[in-house]
């Protein structure tokens, strides 16, 4: 078990003793290790899971990134997040456990369903793991502002502030995409390559997202101005963003540009800036459920 004692307003590291007693309650050996720095919990599963049946991760989005990708090389290892974080869009998505002894219960089912994962190349050369989403236009801005000014735990209200500042001098991107290497027509504002269905946990992408066929959703705004980004967020909350200047495709690579650099966001944390790329792996991870209530 790898968690983030800081995730959920400091309940993390209370939340991953209790589950450690219930798991133990039932006749498993849990290994408990906490994360003090970003980076910990990829070093600390890649160093430990190959002595493990199953990967519990403790925290939010960010959390159960870093324990992805920390099982790179080991993706037959099943991992049971347990969500402690702010926006937990992968929960909302899966329906994951959300008691210890649910969490029990849904080990020892040994119940899964795959996740499709992607390696983000950056401008910068960094190389990343994401499982939910690359954001490059307004939520990265926002994303960055956020990073840039963040005090102490995130919580929903702590966009309030970096939307406002985005807003007041926002321009819109004028972005180009490549998709599976060839050239998509036209210049858009904002992309969002998404393997989830709930962006930021309210606005819906496409509901008939795959999480696990081995390719992302890529929604494609074309102007990207407030007006277009207003009905693009509408349409979200009524139930799919597709439809007016917004299109879905469905991608297993994708490289985005821009003649002035673009921020982009992974998975709710600051990324680099544009160009990016994104490859979906070829083998998916395998995410413990619960069972369906009465099964």
């Amino acid at each position: 078990m790898v968690a983030n004692p800081i995730a959920g307003r400091g309940r993390g590291g209370r939340i991953a003793e209790e589950l450690r007693a219930e798991l133990s309650s039932t006749g498993l050996e849990v290994m408990l290790h906490f994360s003090e720095a970003a980076g910990d919990i990829q070093r600390l599963v890649e160093a430990h899971a190959r002595a493990c049946d199953v990967c519990i991760s403790v925290g939010g989005d960010g959390t159960l990134s870093e324990a992805l990708a920390g099982l790179s090389e080991t993706p037959d290892i099943p991992v049971a997040p347990f969500p402690t974080g702010t926006a937990n869009v992968l929960s909302k998505d899966f329906g994951l456990a959300r008691t210890p002894k649910e969490l029990a219960r849904a080990i020892s089912t040994r119940r899964t369903l795959p996740l499709d994962v992607a390696r983000v190349v950056g401008s910068d050369g960094s190389v990343h793991t994401s499982f939910l989403i690359l954001g490059v236009g307004i939520d990265g801005m926002v994303v960055h502002d956020l990073d840039a000014h963040r005090k102490g735990a995130i919580t929903k209200l702590s966009y309030v502030a970096p939307i406002a500042r985005i807003l007041r001098s926002y321009r819109r991107p004028r972005l180009s995409v490549e998709i599976d290497g060839a050239q998509v027509e036209g210049e858009f504002g904002l992309v969002l390559v998404a393997n989830c269905i709930h962006y930021g946990g309210i606005i819906t992408l496409d509901p008939e997202r795959d999480a696990g066929d081995g390719l992302w959703e890529v929604a494609l705004l074309e102007r990207g101005d407030i007006r277009s980004l207003l009905s693009f967020a509408l349409r979200g909350l009524m139930g799919g963003v597709a439809g007016g200047a917004c299109s879905i495709r469905r991608c297993q690579r994708i490289r985005i540009t821009s003649d002035e650099p673009v921020p982009y966001q992974m998975d709710g944390g600051a990324g680099a800036y544009t160009p990016v790329e994104l490859e979906v792996s070829s083998s998916p991870h395998r995410i413990v459920v619960p069972a369906p209530i009465g099964s």
